[in-house]
């Protein structure tokens, strides 16, 4: 009954370390009792199913949201339970993988210790690589993001990335567990987790550190607007509604306008056409641009040479399209089917129009002021995507969304969270266009400079500065996460040599 409870605690912890609990000073202490769990002696049949349900239950807690979503797109109640549940079930894989080779490691190493925290930190941060990039992977709710409303813990990741903080939170909840189990000779203990104190201590005082630094790249202001329509998921491609959408985003960019802007930013599909296809919502477009004398930033869904995209289109004053981006990375059923000859038959797509196609677009926008780069809803959680674009000259980074999938649930919560991240990892503004909230502008310390209320028609305005500094993340990527799997590889293969009897390798 212990470890049950244990296990559950665990759960609850998690889940309401995330958005929109917002309680992440909790993820500190989230994983210690099912580390405590995991140092007993417990058969591994019965770790591995209590691990199993753990996982499942953090994760039904943080993607609960899943449901409500495909309830909007008018999935059946059955269809999204199921949904719901298989992603759940999905992630709680990596829970069982964590605890069974964390159980392996303790198991085969010198110690009665069972296990070295720097081991247990590196081992969470290499899984949460893998559930990143394996089956176009899945970045969402990585530990890191819990700390996202607090920057001054999140600096480092100028250097490792979101994974560099899931590394700090986990070695804190395994040094404090590991420090607990042997309180009673504290000095010891302490002496022998030497490495893991160093390595928790030093990452402590670089964002300590990192806190002081000035990001200011000494360039003119840029004054963006930011139109949120706050338009009905029910009603964006029901042409009933169309002179309603019209009108709400004229209404917006002509105020916009007022304030005499460099650049008014729209949401992903904002416009309710096919563009540059459609003539009338192409010329609608051009007017607009010329009433406000404004560059502007578009989503629109768009047909080129007999394929479909997600795609955003840069304007000028006069209405001349200077540039495009088409959405790469695509939402597995919102947009395409993976396995699509397996699945197709039991899943429809969740966009109302459709499967969208890839791209393979790097597009970097050059505008009067300086260069930017724009991601599309998803694409967002993926630090590699917005790093590539900073890597290839953007100094500004744009993410257009919908979000009104998610309703007021924890989804746009957590979507939001990623993007304080990616200002951090790259050191550049980061403007985000949200249809239903939260449209936002957020600094290179990812503190956040202006935001929006959830479904609400709203213009935001604010200013940012474009920058040309490249950190050591947007160079070289997640190098941290190497050493991470390095360090691993080397622990199993001098924890197989000192376990063989001959001292050799086996």
């Amino acid at each position: 009954m212990t470890d049950i409870i244990l296990c559950l605690l665990t759960a609850v912890l998690y889940t309401l370390s995330f958005p929109k609990f917002d309680w992440g000073w909790l993820a500190w202490f989230s994983l210690v009792p099912f580390l405590i769990f995991l140092r007993k002696n417990t058969p591994m049949k019965r770790t591995l199913i209590l691990s199993w349900a753990c996982g499942l239950a953090g994760s039904l807690g943080t993607l609960y949201w899943i449901y409500p979503t495909c309830r909007t797109a008018h999935v059946n109640p059955i269809g999204s339970v199921f949904v719901t549940l298989a992603l759940s079930l999905y992630m709680s894989l990596y829970w069982i993988g964590f605890a069974y080779a964390l159980r392996k490691l303790g198991q085969n190493g010198p110690s009665p210790d069972r296990y070295d925290p720097l081991l247990a930190a590196a081992l969470w941060t290499v899984l949460e690589w893998i559930r990143s990039h394996i089956l176009t992977g899945f970045p969402w709710n990585l530990m890191g993001y819990t700390q996202y409303s607090h920057p001054a813990l999140i600096q480092i990741s100028s250097w490792t990335g979101v994974y560099g903080v899931s590394f700090l939170i986990v070695l804190g909840n395994a040094l404090g567990v590991a420090l607990l189990s042997k309180r009673n000779d504290l000095k010891q203990t302490l002496r022998f987790h030497r490495m893991s104190v160093a390595a928790f201590i030093g990452l402590l005082l670089l964002n300590l550190l990192l806190n002081l630094g000035s990001f200011s790249s000494g360039r003119e202001p840029v004054t963006v607007s930011i139109l949120q329509g706050n338009i009905d998921q029910y009603k964006k491609w029901d042409d009933n509604y169309e002179r309603e959408i019209v009108n709400t985003y004229t209404r917006l960019a002509l105020d916009a306008a007022q304030k005499n802007p460099d650049l008014i930013i729209w949401p992903e599909t904002a416009v309710p056409g096919w563009i540059p296809g459609d003539t009338r919502y192409l010329e609608w477009l051009k007017g607009l641009c010329r009433q406000t004398g404004t560059h502007m930033l578009v989503g629109a869904p768009s047909q080129q040479d007999g394929n479909e995209y997600n795609a955003v289109f840069f304007l000028s004053p006069d209405g001349v399209i200077l540039d495009q981006y088409r959405k790469m990375h695509l939402v597995p059923f919102g947009e395409r089917i993976p396995f699509k000859p397996i699945l197709a038959r039991f899943f429809p797509v969740l966009n109302e129009l459709g499967e969208f196609d890839s791209s393979k677009d790097w597009t970097v926008f050059r505008a009067p002021w300086g260069k930017f780069g724009v991601n599309i809803c998803f694409e967002a959680g993926f630090p590699g995507i917005v790093r590539g674009f900073v890597k290839r000259g953007a100094e500004v980074t744009i993410n257009m969304t919908n979000d009104g999938w998610y309703l007021t649930t924890a989804g746009p919560y957590q979507h939001f969270a990623t993007n304080i991240f990616r200002a951090v990892e790259t050191r550049t503004y980061v403007v985000r266009a949200a249809n239903t909230g939260f449209s936002t502008i957020i600094a290179p310390d990812g503190r956040i400079r202006t935001i929006s209320s959830l479904m609400r028609e709203e213009t935001i305005d604010g200013e940012i500065v474009p920058s040309s500094r490249r950190t050591f993340y947007t160079l070289f990527g997640d190098a941290f996460t190497g050493m991470c799997a390095v360090f691993l590889g080397l622990s199993v293969w001098l924890r197989r040599k000192m376990k063989s009897p001959s001292g050799s390798v086996v």
